[in-house]
């Protein structure tokens, strides 16, 4: 479904009332979505329903970011975000109906450049049509940060009041010399966030946060850790990582080599956890281990996302090339029309699933 109503009627009306009657219809389905940015910042949205084959989602061509961008939807699964930074520092943001119904109009200001700049695009997670949850990297240090939307006036002239609040995790974390991109994944109350660190001199390391969701929107953090950075007969965690759910379980990609260290090649592996805190690797059957017979580490972005029927899709750029895999039963590139016509840029980009609804 595609939103083309009349400006005049707030966003927030036109989503709440289409939402309200695609739930009451059924009519949401389990989807995959990928949004990133070329290589003039210009920003692309592509869907899937079962991580194959792509389509284009008909994004407004006017949203640049010169950071990359991330995208969620909300618990519901039908109402999406997707946010950047605007050239001139600006937090800029498009709202939409499912991941092909954005609205055709320049994106809105979410914030000025005094809430903070990010160095790199958002991983982002939603509790409520209201709250969005970003993770991104400012400088050597992870954040969280998270937008409160709350509508003011009249129904069909509805405003926004748009309210960032910051929530870096500093609770029994290392939260310096962050490299890359740091991912988030709510489940329920549930927050787990990761990000890559690698002090001067030292080894890297995958540190995690855990905290739960209060009513007024904050996260009251429970402790962090790092994640074991040794395994029998592969390597140590990589910079590229990636963190999502569907619903029961959380999921986290990370990269490390396989084999012996001469040869590094790097594979993908996969871990899934209920609480966020103890995690077990995902094996697959008929594989001894799961990784793509493609080397992933290339300190570039990575992203993955798991649909309620356990299929895998992975978004990932290495050697200036842009790819999806997907695994059902076994390992497969999807098909050629994904980041058709538009090379991804070596920033942030995002691949979602709304299996977690």
């Amino acid at each position: 479904m595609r939103i083309i109503g009349k400006q005049s009627i707030g966003l927030g009306v036109t989503l709440l009332f289409a939402a309200i009657g695609l739930a009451a219809c059924g009519g949401i389905k389990e989807t995959f979505t990928l949004a990133w940015s070329d290589t003039k910042g210009g920003v692309h949205v592509q869907s899937s329903e079962d991580g194959a084959t792509w389509k284009d989602a008909a994004f407004p061509s006017t949203f640049k970011t010169v950071v990359g961008v991330g995208v969620a939807d909300d618990p519901s699964g039908a109402e999406y975000l997707v946010i950047g930074q605007a050239p001139n520092g600006d937090r800029v943001g498009v709202f939409g109906l499912g991941p092909d119904g954005w609205m055709i109009r320049p994106p809105d200001v979410l914030a000025n450049k005094s809430v903070g700049l990010m160095d790199t695009g958002p991983a982002m997670a939603s509790s409520s049509p209201e709250r969005w949850y970003l993770a991104y990297r400012s400088g050597e240090n992870a954040k969280v940060a998270y937008l409160e939307r709350k509508g003011e006036g009249k129904v069909g002239s509805v405003k926004w009041k748009n309210t960032w609040k910051d929530e870096t995790p500093l609770l029994n974390v290392n939260n310096t010399a962050v490299q890359g991109w740091p991912s988030i994944s709510i489940k329920g109350t549930r927050v787990v966030v990761s990000w890559f660190r690698k002090p001067a001199g030292g080894a890297g390391e995958l540190q995690m946060a855990i905290g739960d969701l209060q009513a007024n929107g904050s996260i009251k953090w429970l402790g962090g850790q790092v994640f074991p950075n040794s395994e029998p007969n592969v390597g140590g965690v990589e910079l590229e990582h990636d963190l999502c759910n569907d619903g029961k379980h959380f999921f986290l990609g990370v990269t490390r080599y396989d084999g012996a260290a001469t040869l590094k090649h790097y594979g993908l592996y996969l871990y899934k956890s209920v609480d966020g805190m103890k995690w077990t690797r995902v094996q697959y059957v008929g594989m001894k281990t799961p990784t793509v017979k493609q080397s992933f580490h290339n300190n570039s972005p990575l992203s993955i996302a798991v649909n309620s029927k356990g299929v895998i899709v992975v978004a990932e750029y290495g050697g200036g090339v842009s790819r999806v895999w997907r695994f059902d039963k076994k390992w497969s590139k999807a098909s050629t029309t994904v980041f058709s016509g538009y090379p991804a840029s070596k920033k942030r980009f995002s691949l979602i699933s709304n299996a977690h609804k």
